[in-house]
């Protein structure tokens, strides 16, 4: 996720209608990473990017989880 602006916004991720995986989402250089990704953290994940109050902006990503076959 990525964003620009005068001041510089500040970027964070939300879930919709669920909190980010507890111990295996982290945030690094603006992207989401989940590690171990399980069949429940599919769904809805935005990226908010806030200016200092004077704007607010977000973009919604869904993840699919797909388990492979066999498994």
């Amino acid at each position: 996720c990525s964003a620009t602006g005068d001041p510089r916004p500040i970027i964070s991720w939300k879930r919709q209608g669920a909190a980010l995986p507890v111990g295996r989402s982290v945030r690094r250089n603006n992207a989401l990473i989940i590690r171990n990704l399980k069949e429940e953290d599919a769904g809805n994940y935005i990226c908010v990017a806030t200016s200092s109050g004077v704007f607010q902006t977000e973009a919604i990503s869904y993840v699919e989880v797909i388990k492979p076959r066999g498994k």
